[in-house]
């Protein structure tokens, strides 16, 4: 069951990069083709790249944690199991 957890978290980890890494690549392609369009705004045109920066990082230090925690118990279940073994000789 730790191991599907286990996947799973690196699953989203990887689609979180992948989805910042693609919005980041599409924002800035629409900002080269109608710079007018975000010179309209008070804002710079990156300010929704670095709210998004932020918002990914908040959520891969959550999976980078959650992460951790499953791999430690994976880790202490098989100490557990080769413990189990040594002593019944």
């Amino acid at each position: 069951m730790l191991k599907h957890v286990k996947q799973f978290l690196q699953i989203a980890i990887g689609s979180t990069i992948g989805v910042y890494l693609g919005r980041s690549l599409w924002l800035w392609q629409d900002y080269k083709a109608r710079p007018g369009l975000y010179a309209m705004n008070s804002a710079p045109w990156y300010l929704p790249l670095a709210m998004g920066a932020l918002i990914a990082a908040g959520m891969l230090l959550i999976e980078g944690l959650a992460l951790f925690l499953v791999n430690r118990r994976i880790k202490k279940k098989q100490q557990e199991k080769e413990g189990e073994g040594d002593g019944e000789t």
